[in-house]
């Protein structure tokens, strides 16, 4: 073999081997890519899970509170009759 024949064998395997190390450098960035999109997308269902959870919490708090609420709007509107009711009687005498 002559020393022309070996260096450009030699300078074939260099090649061969920085397009290999060009192809896997491509490879790993898309590894890296796939796992950021990954942990985006493993966020994003955190969020909207937790999200969905906090509706029907909330949901279910303000039907639990809804008697309460009707039942403290009732004694408002009566407390407001009532006031009103006085402030006639008053007005009369007056």
């Amino acid at each position: 073999m002559s020393a022309l024949s070996m260096t450009i064998q030699l300078a074939a395997v260099d090649v061969g081997a920085s397009v290999i190390s060009r192809f896997k450098s491509h490879i790993l960035s898309i590894g890296k890519d796939a796992e950021k999109v990954k942990k985006d997308f493993d966020r994003m269902m955190d969020s909207f899970s937790k999200g969905a959870k906090a509706l029907i919490v909330s949901g279910e708090i303000a039907r639990g509170l809804k008697p309460g609420v009707d039942a403290a709007a009732a004694l408002h509107e009566a407390g407001m009759n009532t006031e009103i009711i006085s402030a006639q009687r008053v007005h009369r005498f007056v």
